[in-house]
């Protein structure tokens, strides 16, 4: 059957059913591309978190390795004072006021109580 043979009202139905159909594929195909740009933007705000979860690990890191060397420099210190307070332990002080001289002991310093 040629077009020339169809009822007129049939070839309007089916030119208006063709021009629905690709009015209908434009608007998926704006769709599509709609999300494929989304889909691209989502990808580099994921990229941007996941440099910065990296990021953080690496600072995390480097604050722990600060706290280990913070703990070794207190341990060593207060090691070192506990040696500092046993080398005084052998010194004495008397009671008694006495007047500190220079070296050449003429004139007096302070007095100590």
């Amino acid at each position: 059957m040629a077009a020339d043979d169809l009822p007129p009202d049939m070839v309007n139905v089916t030119g208006s059913s063709l021009d629905a159909i690709i009015q209908r594929v434009v608007g998926i195909s704006g769709s599509i591309g709609e999300v494929a740009r989304s889909s691209s933007e989502q990808s580099v705000r994921i990229s941007q978190v996941n440099r910065s979860i990296r990021e953080m690990g690496q600072m995390t890191q480097q604050n722990a390795a600060m706290v280990e060397e913070s703990t070794a420099a207190a341990a060593t210190l207060a090691r070192e004072a506990e040696q500092l307070a046993a080398a005084f332990a052998i010194f004495t002080i008397d009671a008694s006021p006495t007047t500190a001289f220079v070296s050449n002991g003429r004139r007096p310093l302070a007095n100590v109580a």
